[in-house]
């Protein structure tokens, strides 16, 4: 024969008092299963039932039920729990239908400026785009979509920078996050030749390689990244978007006054992902004014040589949001490029 030893001394959790009125977001359910697992597992049954019943508020509804509940009700935990779950059942799950489910995920929108932008979680924080797919993914698995179906419906309301740089299909909702996450690191891949005799060659060809596979009216993407003109600076630096550099004191496309501009489509390739990028640098709010300032290397061309000089580009708080809106928009709105000439 086997006997249970049983611990008198081993105390249970704590956990709050129960009402059973749904106040202070009370769920019963949870609370039951919270408090089983407070309790030792020595103990025996009635040392449970008596636990449970100095766990409800005096006076409460859920005092008055325990006091009115039949003596076999109260045999051991299992019968409580029985009756206990009869009371207050357990919320339902809804069941979506496929057409809820597609509304669902299509009612959470990703906004353009919150591509690149930085967003504070309780995990740390991501940028913007990477935490909506997050929660688009989340949503659809809380729905039982394990196979990924809804991820169309969220890539069909996503704005059209974005949508442009993501395939058709995914396998699950984890390559597309991922996906997603990736969108950013394509820009940094874009090759920029340097700015001598050999490498503007090479850019001239990449220039005619570019048309030849895509044409004219080919809308760019970050799949088809446009080739950049030796001697300026990198894509997304705060740059002029009419001659690709960035002096001090800062200048956009309105008052640039250089001689040898930038190709219409590196022009619209620069402000495509100055859109996508132009927060990313902003991760924390700034509370007091401040100055934003870029390290660049401005490689000029000087008897045939390359000469790296660091230039900065400085704009005060004020400046950079002049008029409630970003640098990128007061370039992007001082250009109406018409695509045209042979290349």
């Amino acid at each position: 024969m086997l006997y249970q030893i049983i611990n008198v001394n081993e105390v249970a959790k704590v956990v709050p008092l129960f009402r059973g009125d749904y106040s202070n977001n009370e769920e019963p359910a949870d609370w039951f299963a919270a408090f089983q697992l407070s309790l030792p597992s020595t103990w025996s049954d009635a040392m449970k039932v008596d636990r449970f019943a100095m766990q409800l508020v005096v006076g409460s509804y859920a005092d008055k039920w325990f006091m009115d509940l039949m003596l076999r009700e109260k045999a051991d935990l299992s019968m409580l729990k029985a009756a206990f779950l009869k009371r207050w059942p357990p919320v339902k799950r809804p069941k979506w239908t496929k057409m809820q489910q597609r509304e669902r995920i299509r009612a959470l929108r990703l906004e353009e400026d919150e591509i690149g932008k930085w967003v504070q979680t309780e995990g740390g924080g991501d940028y913007g785009h990477v935490v909506w797919a997050t929660k688009v993914m989340r949503m659809a698995l809380s729905m039982g979509d394990v196979d990924g179906k809804l991820i169309e419906y969220a890539i069909e309301e996503a704005p059209s920078s974005l949508r442009n740089e993501l395939e058709d299909e995914y396998e699950d909702w984890e390559e597309f996050v991922e996906a997603v996450r990736k969108i950013l690191e394509k820009v940094v891949a874009v090759p920029h030749h340097t700015n001598t005799e050999a490498g503007r060659w090479l850019y001239e060809a990449d220039v005619q390689a570019w048309h030849q596979a895509y044409g004219e009216e080919t809308m760019l993407s970050l799949e088809r990244p446009y080739p950049l003109k030796p001697g300026t600076v990198r894509v997304g630096s705060g740059e002029c978007f009419n001659c690709g550099l960035v002096t001090d004191p800062l200048h956009i496309g309105s008052t640039c006054t250089a001689k040898e501009t930038l190709w219409p489509h590196e022009t619209r390739w620069r402000q495509l992902v100055a859109s996508m990028l132009r927060r990313v640098s902003q991760v924390r709010v700034n509370v007091t004014p401040v100055q934003y300032i870029w390290p660049m290397t401005h490689q000029e061309d000087a008897v045939g040589e390359t000469n790296n000089s660091q230039v900065y580009a400085v704009a005060t708080g004020e400046e950079w949001h002049a008029g409630g809106a970003e640098l990128g928009d007061q370039q992007e709105n001082a250009w109406g490029w018409m695509v045209e000439g042979n290349y």
